[in-house]
């Protein structure tokens, strides 16, 4: 039994092959399909014949390992039951609950946790994905994910035929194997107000501990790829004793931030506050996230809502494109 779902044959059948031809697997289905619980199932079974077993979560809007809006790696360590009880390893900020509109930070995030997987000797890798396999935008990610990522084996769970034009372009390709599985009987639909619902308790679960930390804009470089606007007094606190014609706060914020104009949808925002953020080290890979509480231009600082206590590897902020309450 996992999740309270009786294993079919077929998902033995499949542990057994993927054994014996050993590499990275690239999870495929729509949402509320059942991937994760295959996931967790396979990452099991596998750990325990006694292989060197690695997941990679790249649901980032109903995401296990890791908070929302991050990709998540773990090296599975002992067998797991649920994948909720691991931790992340290694996360990549995407900054968003949706791939739409943050087609590439997905795609690059999950190369670049592929490619700690390999470094560290794993014998099997096993990607999840979201569930946004319709449409042109849907095709066109998860044919560079497959081309880039190159998997050995693709496993699509379907219910008819939904993804079969994604599967289209591997039929004749040797050195890929796509397995197809029916999505189980027992497999639940989750509304959008319970997935809504889901995010809100994650980040709760992740925020909970959060302590006000403050940072100085000196030591870091805040990455905004949406060109929300900078006031050029304190943002969100009307400090009188803020010297107006000092610039050299002002300068500090516009030299270390590098913006983007490209993505219209978010471009209207015009403060910081209450934006999730991702905190990430020299590699661009993430040691927590934060959520903006204000900006001091006097003191130049950014202080923050985050669990994170030990600053000694943030080299930059990169700003998200959702708000938290």
């Amino acid at each position: 039994m996992t999740n309270n779902i009786k294993i079919s044959p077929s998902w033995a059948e499949l542990t057994h092959k993927l054994n014996k031809d050993k590499g990275i697997i690239m999870v495929i289905g729509a949402s509320d399909t059942g991937k994760s619980t295959l996931v967790s199932y396979l990452a099991r079974e596998l750990y325990n014949k006694e292989n060197k077993v690695c997941i990679i979560d790249g649901d980032v809007g109903q995401s296990i390992i890791g908070p929302p809006t991050t990709i998540g790696l773990a090296f599975i360590k002992s067998a797991i039951k649920f994948l909720h009880s691991i931790q992340p390893d290694l996360m990549f900020f995407v900054g968003s609950t949706s791939p739409i509109g943050h087609l590439l930070p997905t795609v690059v995030g999950m190369k670049k946790l592929l490619e700690k997987s390999i470094q560290n000797g794993m014998d099997i890798t096993i990607i999840n994905t979201t569930g946004l396999v319709s449409g042109q935008v849907a095709w066109e990610l998860k044919y560079q994910k497959i081309n880039l990522i190159n998997p050995k084996h693709i496993i699509a769970i379907q219910r008819f035929r939904e993804i079969e034009d994604i599967l289209r372009p591997y039929k004749d390709k040797t050195q890929l194997r796509v397995h197809r599985l029916a999505v189980h009987e027992k497999v639940k639909h989750k509304s959008q107000e319970q997935r809504r619902l889901y995010r809100e308790q994650r980040f709760k679960e992740y925020f909970r501990l959060s302590k006000e930390q403050e940072i100085h804009l000196d030591r870091i470089t805040i990455i905004n790829p949406y060109h929300i606007s900078i006031p050029t007094e304190n943002i969100f606190e009307k400090d009188k004793n803020i010297d107006k014609n000092n610039h050299t706060a002002q300068e500090t914020i516009e030299n270390n931030f590098q913006g983007r104009t490209d993505i219209p949808q978010v471009r209207q925002m015009v403060t910081l506050q209450g934006l999730l953020v991702g905190l990430n080290d020299e590699d661009n890979f993430t040691i927590g996230l934060g959520k903006v509480e204000k900006i001091n231009l006097q003191r130049r600082t950014i202080t923050l809502l985050t669990p994170l206590s030990d600053f000694t590897k943030l080299k930059t902020i990169r700003i998200g494109s959702i708000r938290l309450d």
